[in-house]
């Protein structure tokens, strides 16, 4: 689905955040009523490719700002490799290399959690299978 000249500037302007009415008006020029105007302008905004063209653009945006695992690992591996003691009071400067590489391993799961169930086995010493007590619930136990 593409866009004319005139919907893909409409939609620009909507992404820089212009109201429907103004950018309407500033890529159409139209000679008619205010109400007119919104109708259209609130159609267009509505339209299928012009919905699908606001997310392209947002999509974009989002990506650029937001940095990519690689460029994560890649920071927390100068923050590993580099000396932090400051030369001045020779303390260190910001976060240790051992935080750091704690991090990337988070990040690239070197150590897979591992979840310990939550089962409570009771053995009674002495006792047969048959001859075992009955065990609470949980929810009797808190009674």
């Amino acid at each position: 689905m593409k866009l004319t000249v005139r919907n893909e500037q409409y939609a620009q302007l909507l992404f820089k955040g212009m109201s429907q009415y103004d950018a309407y008006m500033t890529v159409y020029q139209p000679h008619y009523a205010r109400y007119a105007v919104d109708i259209n302008a609130s159609q267009l905004a509505n339209s299928a490719k012009l919905k699908l063209r606001l997310a392209e653009l947002r999509n974009c945006v989002t990506a650029q700002s937001i940095a990519t695992v690689t460029e994560r690992q890649e920071r927390l591996t100068t923050f590993i490799r580099e000396d932090l003691t400051s030369p001045r009071t020779g303390n260190p400067a910001r976060m240790s290399n051992i935080a750091a590489v704690q991090e990337l391993n988070k990040m690239t799961h070197v150590y897979e959690e591992q979840i310990a169930p939550n089962i409570n086995i009771a053995f009674v010493i002495g006792k047969g299978y048959r001859e075992l007590p009955k065990l609470k619930d949980r929810d009797d136990a808190a009674e």
